[in-house]
């Protein structure tokens, strides 16, 4: 059962990332990638760093306060690259009623690349998940 249900969020996953792909375009989509990137690049070594900081709290085992560290660097990290996706989304995206046809087909080219990394990145994050929670 735990499978069917990690089997459903993976597919669910990827449909929504290539569905807001191509709803919020291209370079969203770089920006969503960058912070995976970052994520996983930084996030560790941050935590380790950041572990002594929960060394007052006696509740907290040591063996826990760096992945606890990472955790809360890894939620900065994101909160920082969504709020630099969505405004590459509204500065990108933005179309006035009378906008030339030239400024619709790059929409909508950069609308069917961000739905082609979209999925990139929902399948990325979905095997992310997977392999936390299969683990």
């Amino acid at each position: 059962m735990l499978t069917f249900v990690l089997f459903l969020s993976f597919g669910l996953m990827i449909a929504w990332f290539t569905i807001d792909g191509y709803r919020k375009g291209v370079y969203y989509g770089i920006v969503r990638l960058g912070t995976l990137l970052t994520m996983y690049i930084l996030a560790r070594p941050i935590g380790s760093v950041g572990a002594p900081a929960f060394k007052n709290f006696d509740t907290v085992p040591a063996v826990i306060r760096p992945y606890l560290a990472t955790l809360i660097a890894c939620v900065v990290i994101i909160v920082i690259g969504s709020l630099l996706s969505n405004i590459v989304r509204w500065q990108t995206m933005h179309l006035e009623e009378d906008a030339p046809d030239e400024k619709v087909e790059s929409v909508q080219k950069a609308r069917n690349w961000g739905m082609v990394l979209g999925g990139f990145v929902g399948v990325a994050m979905s095997t992310l998940l997977f392999v936390i929670l299969w683990n």
